[in-house]
């Protein structure tokens, strides 16, 4: 018993983390941060943590070398930066429930792109999942409706990307095992990464900054990129701070630690519970007055138990 507790706590924390992360995401669109800004400081932020728990090694550098490396820390951002503008419309809990769209993404790109066949098992946990999110989707607010799925979308894409680079470049890089080899070379790689960003959106934003100071229409193309108040903006520094050293390096860890715990299929088995522990933060958020009154309704909740049930099915399937 308590060998089995030792190897469950951690993944337990992953879990929690990564519901902490959809509640703070939630706290942060709807207080006015603007998503990209938000993404590309926390995720500098978040390197200084990790390169301290990583320490100094010398097996990175292949890793570095790597084009995948690079392109799935990208999608990362993207993915993060996406995720973020979804929960403007729906609560924490609704979008992870959402985002299991990627399951149905992925096994859609294998079967046109990859030639592979659908299995007897993907097909019995299809049906909860899909009928869980047509719910979710059918109960969308008519305004809202439009945006959500775009941006989910667009989320979904970018995870699904970022996870088929990571089985592509798996087999370069089989004997890196290493725990603190990966975490140094997350790292590294998000902080390069979001320099990158940052340096390729400050012309952009340096050009809305004066449309808006001349008072001018900014251009469409301009106006979903952050000006250079937002990136300054003293809300979003703490709260990208906090989300850096509170939230993401620790979940980066336990999660790469999680995984050589108890493998992948078990911590997917953990992982099915993000939403219903997101679920509860949200409700504890609101009591202390840091999120917007929430419902979830009825017809939500079925959705989270069919969805819930089909994850749980997905990973006994593998």
């Amino acid at each position: 018993m308590y060998y089995m507790a030792k190897k469950c706590w951690l993944p337990l924390v992953t879990v929690f983390l990564w519901s902490l992360y959809n509640v703070f995401a939630r706290w942060v669109a709807t207080h006015g941060i603007h998503p990209i800004a938000f993404v590309v400081i926390a995720f500098i932020f978040a390197a200084i943590p990790l390169l301290l728990i990583a320490g100094p090694g010398t097996r990175t550098l292949k890793t570095l070398k790597n084009p995948g490396t690079w392109i799935y820390a990208a999608l990362s951002l993207f993915e993060h930066m996406t995720t973020i503008c979804l929960f403007i419309y729906v609560t924490g809990t609704e979008g992870s429930l959402m985002q299991r769209l990627n399951v149905i993404v992925a096994l859609l790109i294998s079967w046109f792109f990859m030639n592979q066949t659908f299995k007897k098992e993907e097909l019995v946990y299809l049906f909860p999942l899909s009928f869980g999110l047509g719910v979710l989707f059918w109960n969308l607010p008519s305004e809202n409706a439009p945006l959500v799925i775009v941006c989910l979308l667009a989320a979904v894409l970018f995870q699904v990307g970022k996870t088929l680079v990571a089985e592509l470049s798996a087999a370069d890089f089989e004997e890196e095992d290493d725990l603190r080899t990966k975490v140094r070379v997350a790292a590294i790689v998000s902080f390069c990464t979001s320099m990158v960003f940052l340096m390729a959106f400050m012309p952009l934003s340096f050009v809305k900054t004066y449309y808006i100071g001349k008072s001018l229409d900014v251009p469409p193309l301009l106006a979903v990129f952050p000006s250079m108040e937002d990136f300054v903006n003293p809300h979003m520094v703490v709260a990208a701070l906090v989300f850096a050293v509170v939230i993401e390096a620790p979940s980066i860890f336990a999660y790469f630690y999680s995984v050589r715990l108890v493998g992948t299929n078990k911590f997917m088995a953990f992982a099915a519970l993000v939403p219903l522990f997101t679920l509860a933060m949200e409700y504890m958020f609101m009591g202390v007055g840091l999120l917007r009154s929430i419902s979830i309704s009825m017809e939500s909740l079925a959705a989270m138990a069919l969805i819930s049930l089909a994850a749980f099915m997905k990973v006994v399937s593998d």
